[in-house]
């Protein structure tokens, strides 16, 4: 990418970030049981929170080296995990059960039912 190209894209992650932090905190305060606060008075709710939970469920579904990779955590012991983008794909699929955050027992006893 070229220099200008490089800023556009920087200033664009930016305002994305921005905008949908934003969006979260005008849908946790409309939102009373989401709008709680931890110990330290900050939200329990927040973009920083869904991270830690991705690396959680990712680890505890495979390991660890994969979910910080996903994440894009550049670190000495990544340099050496090596996953060709087919075979992640493949892991990423067997794991994405674990990442789907919906009332699943409303929907199994719907298909029961039908």
């Amino acid at each position: 990418m070229k220099n200008s190209d490089e800023e556009k894209y920087s200033k664009y992650v930016i305002a994305t970030k921005h905008n949908l932090e934003s969006q979260l905190d005008r849908y946790v305060k409309k939102i009373p049981e989401l709008n709680a606060k931890n110990e330290n008075q900050k939200n329990w709710i927040h973009f920083h929170a869904f991270r830690t939970w991705f690396k959680t469920q990712v680890t505890d579904a495979h390991q660890s080296d994969f979910a910080e990779a996903l994440m894009g955590h550049k670190s000495l012991k990544l340099v050496h995990y090596r996953q060709n983008d087919k075979v992640r794909a493949e892991t990423y699929s067997n794991i994405e059960y674990c990442l789907l955050i919906s009332d699943t027992e409303k929907i199994d006893e719907n298909y029961s039912e039908m």
